[in-house]
């Protein structure tokens, strides 16, 4: 199958972002990436907005490699540019892009490949030391009466 009958199903637009999203993956203009933007499209409605249809795409590809890289912290990573990160190291556009958004589980091999090349997520900063009062919390009382002492004179020869 080709581009072509994609572009009757759904808008113009919505294709062309999407062509233009896959590419930064490191997909090239090829049948692999027509047939991917394919296999993205076939569960949508043709009807949606460009911009919905960009949307869901981008939250089924989180999903994918939340699956794939197994981020079991997927509410404080952002998995879409992991993957990506991910993907382009791998070659993985060029190596395995028939399994890329594909229903069936990837090859070991290529989850191996990504998980090798994922970047691992930074923390979330944690309070390491409880909040102190930086306040004086001595008395300056002490300190007021010495600089109100009068000076002692100096003893006479």
């Amino acid at each position: 199958m080709d581009g072509v009958i994609v572009e009757r199903r759904v808008d113009s637009d919505a294709v062309q972002r999407l062509r233009t999203y896959f590419l930064g993956f490191g997909f090239d203009e090829s049948v692999a990436l027509e047939r991917l933007i394919e296999r993205a499209l076939a569960a949508l409605d043709p009807a949606e907005r460009a911009e919905d249809v960009v949307a869901q795409i981008r939250r089924r590809v989180e999903v994918w490699f939340i699956d794939s890289l197994g981020l079991a912290m997927a509410a404080s990573v952002d998995a879409e540019a992991i993957g990506r990160v991910a993907f382009l190291l791998s070659d993985a556009a060029q190596r395995w892009p028939q399994y890329f958004l594909d229903a069936e589980a990837p090859p070991v091999e290529m989850i191996d490949a990504l998980r090798l090349a994922a970047p691992l997520p930074i923390p979330h900063p944690a309070v390491t030391m409880p909040e102190q009062n930086l306040s004086p919390v001595w008395s300056l009382g002490p300190v007021r009466q010495l600089l109100r002492r009068p000076a002692s004179k100096a003893p006479q020869a």
